[in-house]
């Protein structure tokens, strides 16, 4: 009899985590799953998870902020051909990168999945470089020697994989991605939208590239009218974050509400359930599980035109999105208005491609490629 396969994976703690480890679970219990979970936030949700999956599975927990981390993941690399596979989910790890420049070979037998922009060359960006300089020029070398050495570069959206190959002259071969969801139903459309204000989520996390000031400003002309503001910034550059608070008091006064700390998935998919609109003004590839949480909810979404996101998501018939561009010409009527029937549509089609037999066909194409 065959010994059971074995598999890593290094994970960032994420909206997507609790209910990979889920799915995992329910498909893939024939396979020995180790987790180490890369904890950037700080919100304790890595500790939590490890103690709900305790009895499940092997889980390390590391910090992206501790160079003190660095031997852990290098002994567990180390003992990488334990693991009939590696996956690395994003490689968004700074201090930990020296753990990988350090075990090559482990990297060579390892695909990477890019989760965003993170993964695509952040320090590549003039307005990123002003703000890590040094830091972010060593990281960025750092990425340019192990990038090129990973066996697969799986992505969600395929300019993901065209944009890494072209920043680091991937070799490895190109794999479709995905996280599914979970359930994220809330089928009290019209119940769950009669509120005494319009909430408007702006942004998702607080790094400059996702341009969460200009959305600002871009809704300064509603200042007055019946609305509260929420953006959470729970992670990224700290300065950009007291910018962006600056700002959002500046304009919006009390109606402005910072999200600074970290909330669980469960109380996080609860929050977006409050929201009417979710404005998003990134142009690279980053919050897709935030898109995807608003439009499971119903919500109306506004996205930067220029983007990839608003891109592929045009590309796939049957969603509607609004375009940020267009605020400036709308009523706060038109801009708060919600076409119910687009909405279901948005919904429908989400949970279409939520199908699980489709996830399982993405999962079994990574995992199930063991490494020789």
């Amino acid at each position: 009899m065959s010994e059971p396969k074995k598999i890593l994976h290094i994970i960032p703690e994420s909206m997507q985590l609790e209910q990979f480890m889920v799915f995992m679970e329910d498909y893939y219990d024939d396979i020995t799953h180790d987790f180490i979970i890369t904890d950037f936030g700080g919100s304790g949700e890595a500790t939590r998870i490890k103690e709900h999956f305790f009895n499940k599975y092997n889980i390390i927990e590391i910090s992206t902020f501790r160079i003190k981390d660095v031997p852990t993941l290098c002994k567990r690399l180390r003992k990488s051909k334990e693991y009939d596979n590696i996956i690395f989910h994003s490689l968004y790890l700074n201090y930990l990168l020296l753990a990988l420049l350090f075990n090559i070979k482990a990297v060579r037998r390892a695909t990477m999945i890019v989760w965003g922009i993170q993964d695509g060359g952040p320090f590549t960006v003039p307005e990123a470089k002003s703000i890590y300089k040094i830091h972010g020029w060593l990281y960025e070398k750092l990425r340019s020697f192990i990038i090129p050495e990973f066996r697969y570069i799986c992505t969600m959206i395929e300019s993901d994989y065209k944009k890494v190959k072209k920043l680091y002259n991937v070799k490895g071969g190109n794999k479709k991605s995905g996280y599914i969801m979970g359930k994220l139903e809330n089928d009290e459309i019209d119940a769950k939208k009669r509120k005494d204000s319009v909430n408007i989520q702006v942004g998702h996390a607080g790094f400059e590239l996702t341009f969460t000031i200009e959305a600002l400003e871009a809704l300064r002309k509603f200042k007055d009218e019946n609305i509260r503001v929420f953006s959470p910034l729970s992670y990224g550059n700290d300065n950009y974050i007291s910018e962006v608070i600056q700002k959002g008091k500046e304009i919006f006064g009390s109606k402005f509400i910072s999200i600074t700390k970290q909330i669980s998935h469960e109380n996080y998919v609860k929050f977006v359930s409050y929201m009417d609109i979710y404005v998003h003004n990134a142009t690279g590839q980053m919050g897709l599980a935030n898109i995807d949480t608003h439009i499971a909810n119903f919500n109306k979404l506004y996205l930067n035109e220029k983007g990839v996101v608003y891109s592929d998501l045009k590309e796939t018939p049957g969603y509607h999105m609004s375009r940020i561009g267009d605020i400036c010409n709308q009523s706060f009527e038109e801009f708060a208005y919600c076409d119910s029937e687009q909405a279901k549509e948005n919904k429908i089609k989400f949970d279409r491609l939520q199908d699980v037999e489709t996830y399982k066909m993405i999962w079994d194409d990574i995992l199930l490629d063991f490494i020789e």
